[in-house]
């Protein structure tokens, strides 16, 4: 009996030492303890070996992937990743890691591809949506808003009342003026962030205000901002105030382009119906308008009547702006360079003969002498003049690197809220409502367990 009793044991014995011997189990075991405690290189050996029991084992290459990833081997972590994903393709973790393998190499294009993995398989909200604002951003920070959208739409599926999803999709759905999607996603979320601090909130109420502003609701946009009126977004919401309408439709009409200077008095006195200086900029666009031959003839009069050229000159510059308000551009030219034969370096005559090669078309004309005069010492604001114009007209020749540095100088002028718009318009201007969006923010680190997903 104790014969039979200790032939059991013996096959016993050896029937777990066969089962040891055949898979992996206890070598990975000893490769993640030596994994948590920091001994990569020993974990390395052990999950090795671990998979030559189980080569197809896709825990056992994600631990081995971790340790190759935190000894810098980053190419081996790579290709265990695959094998790995190749023996489980929905394997969240892993895809999770690729992707963190690329963003510390700089690649947010691979990075995006494998995060946009991870969300299909991840099974935890938290994470997917982490996942898909990454994603988000890196198509943000290529400024393709487009895809951007798409991108944080896969994330408010996943998670309809997180604020940090809906104040993403408010921003991007007014970046493409989808006003109405903009405000309704920040109404959404509104009892979430109405108690909180300012510097959590002022975001949210801009974007509803800079909603409601584009869709002319102004009394609307004037309570949201109301409540954005903090911090960075203070100097923001003056660009959306009647002064600053105002102050670019009057840059406008120095410069003779009348219907954009009448949209944006107009626009001041939507915003603010009683805003004084408006009212006065669309009676001198009334004014300029009128019939004026009648002041025309009279001035030419007082100059056939005058032997002093010095007199003269004066004369010359008014019946060249009443021609430019009368849109007779070739009598304004005309009558510019009398001026200026009596007067070469004369500011208002230069400046009043490109005006009116730029309003006939002639952009090449225009920058040409522009920047003829510009070799002439004149004071500040003069030449903030002559820079406007001379961005304006680079412009029209999509000559956007000249217009950029045109514009930079009139920048710090009187004229300083008309060239951020034409700035903003070229896209090469980073005005302060644009937020520095880094693509590797805010995403979690790969599973160290490697759990998630199915």
């Amino acid at each position: 009996m104790k014969k039979l009793l200790l032939l059991a044991i013996i096959l016993f014995l050896g029937a777990q030492h066969k089962v040891f011997a055949q898979d992996g189990l206890s070598y990975y075991v000893d490769g993640e303890n030596l994994r948590r405690s920091g001994q990569h290189e020993k974990a390395v050996m052990e999950f090795t070996r671990a998979l030559q029991k189980e080569p197809n084992n896709y825990k056992y290459l994600y631990a081995k992937a971790q340790s190759e990833f935190q000894l810098k081997r980053t190419d081996a972590a790579l290709s265990t990743l695959n094998n790995a994903i190749k023996a489980k393709d929905d394997f969240a973790p892993a895809y999770t890691m690729m992707a963190q393998i690329y963003k510390s190499k700089g690649d947010f294009d691979r990075a995006s591809s494998y995060y946009d993995q991870a969300f299909k398989y991840e099974d935890d909200a938290t994470r997917k949506v982490s996942y898909k604002l990454f994603v988000m951003n890196k198509y943000l920070k290529d400024a393709n808003f487009e895809e951007a959208l798409v991108k944080v739409k896969e994330a408010k599926e996943v998670a309809p009342n997180n604020e940090i999803v809906m104040y993403h999709y408010a921003k991007i759905s007014n970046k493409l003026s989808r006003y109405d999607d903009a405000a309704n996603a920040v109404i959404a979320v509104e009892e979430k962030i109405k108690a909180a601090k300012p510097e959590i909130s002022a975001k949210y109420y801009f974007e509803l205000g800079y909603a409601y502003f584009h869709m002319d609701q102004y009394d609307k946009a004037k309570l949201a901002w109301e409540k954005a009126n903090y911090g960075p977004f203070r100097a923001r919401l003056e660009r959306f105030s009647a002064k600053y309408a105002s102050n670019v439709g009057l840059a406008y009409f120095k410069f003779y382009e009348n219907d954009l200077a009448k949209n944006y008095a107009e626009r001041a006195i939507k915003i603010e119906k009683d805003f004084p200086s408006a009212h006065v900029l669309m009676v001198q666009i009334s004014k300029r308008t009128s019939d004026q031959s009648a002041a025309i003839s009279s001035l030419e009069n007082a100059v056939a009547s005058s032997a002093d050229p010095l007199k003269k000159l004066p004369l010359y510059i008014q019946i060249a702006e009443l021609n430019l308000a009368a849109d007779r551009l070739d009598q304004a030219i005309a009558t510019s360079d009398k001026a200026l034969a009596i007067k070469s370096d004369d500011a208002k005559s230069n400046l009043n003969k490109a005006i009116a090669l730029y309003r006939k078309g002639m952009f090449k004309e225009t920058i040409e002498l522009v920047q003829k005069a510009l070799l002439i010492r004149y004071d500040g604001a003069t030449v903030a003049e002559f820079n406007f114009l001379l961005g304006m007209a680079a412009k029209k020749t999509a000559n956007t690197e000249l217009a950029k540095q045109a514009f930079m100088v009139s920048l710090r002028s009187s004229l300083k809220d008309a060239t951020e718009v034409e700035l903003k318009n070229l896209k090469d201007f980073k005005l302060l409502e644009e937020e520095e969006l880094q693509p590797n923010d805010n995403t979690p680190e790969p599973n160290k367990d490697g759990k998630g997903g199915k």
